[in-house]
């Protein structure tokens, strides 16, 4: 009853401007997720590299819910930021702050299979090929990287997927619903937070302006972990000095360099427009805080409008006033919101 109450409100408060979410938000507060299973702890431990039949890369990929057969379900498509090593815990051993959202995640969505990517070139993935390499150079890179993703879904035999993404994996998550039809995968909802892809941006200022300067905050969404014996207190300088380094080394390598450039520049409606006819019943819902620099308010909302003229109510914006780009971080509040928002 509590989370159809929560659904409602959900419903109400969706593309709205000026709302109050503070009923919503305690009420999100007073949802218990329970605690991780040995078994959930075991598969977050427990990362599978997958290979693309036809390049042979191998994809460093976290399958959850295992118990839950794929054949008849549809799948939860988990794809993080860029700077999310999904593999980092398995290394280390110990859940951290990607892993806590992700068992969330899986936790609030108990019913479905669950898988989540990295990236080529991040955790324990293989660098990119020479392909995707390419690719990136003419400015279409993330083409090539869902292409792979989108055919180990189809060896492992999946067919239906709801796309769940946050900041750069959002931006890859809509690639993923434009070309999942060509691969036999149907996208019923695709959930993106805080996007990047709608400014035309250099991206020194992406980073250095806008990514940076928000993630400085990130150590504050971290005060309600979803088990405060798993995950480890990452701290605002600690984070801000760890991305960083990451930034310096993708510069260096051309990792970041090469995802950046893509998402700094204003093609992400065009890509949502197609992924929306490609796949007639697909629900889309965006979500942005309303103080974000990488996905600022008023230009998410001018998409969301422009798009809901073309293809109704299957399109919806949420918002958190006064949330920045890191509104995501939250575990639980993450997953609930994840939760309402998925929709039949």
């Amino acid at each position: 009853m509590t989370v159809k109450i929560l659904k409602f409100l959900f419903e109400q408060w969706s593309a709205q401007e000026g709302h109050d979410p503070k009923i919503f938000e305690s009420a999100l507060q007073e949802l218990q997720l329970p605690p991780i299973s040995e078994a959930l702890k075991q598969e977050l431990l427990d990362p599978v590299k997958m290979v693309d039949p036809e390049t042979g890369q191998r994809i460093n990929t976290l399958q959850l819910n295992r118990a839950v057969p794929i054949e008849g379900s549809t799948v939860t498509v988990f794809i993080p930021p860029i700077n999310n090593d999904i593999s980092a815990a398995t290394r280390k051993g110990e859940i951290n702050y990607t892993h806590s959202r992700i068992a969330a995640l899986a936790q609030a969505l108990p019913d479905s299979p669950f898988i989540a990517f990295d990236y080529p070139s991040v955790g324990g993935s293989d660098k990119m090929t020479d392909q995707q390499a390419s690719a990136f150079a003419e400015g279409h890179g993330f083409e090539e990287i869902v292409k792979t993703q989108l055919r180990i879904l189809k060896e492992l035999g999946i067919t239906d997927v709801n796309v769940v993404a946050q900041s750069l994996g959002a931006f890859t998550g809509a690639h993923m619903a434009r070309l999942g039809k060509e691969f036999g995968i149907n996208v019923k909802n695709a959930v993106l937070t805080e996007t990047p892809g709608v400014l035309d941006v250099s991206v020194k200022e992406m980073f250095f302006k806008r990514l940076m300067p928000e993630n400085a905050l990130l150590g504050l969404y971290h005060v309600t972990p979803i088990d405060p014996n798993l995950v480890s207190d990452v701290g605002i300088f600690r984070k801000a000095y760890r991305d960083a380094g990451w930034l310096v080394r993708g510069l260096v390598g051309g990792r970041g360099l090469a995802y950046g450039k893509e998402v700094s520049k204003d093609s992400l409606e065009g890509v949502l427009d197609v992924a929306l006819q490609n796949n007639p019943d697909m629900k889309l819902t965006l979500i942005n805080g309303t103080t974000s620099m990488v996905a600022p308010n008023d230009i998410m909302r001018d998409v969301s409008n422009r798009l809901r003229n073309d293809h109704g109510d299957r399109v919806r914006r949420s918002i958190f006033p006064g949330a920045s780009h890191v509104v995501m971080e939250q575990p639980k509040r993450y997953a609930w919101m994840t939760r309402l928002a998925l929709r039949k």
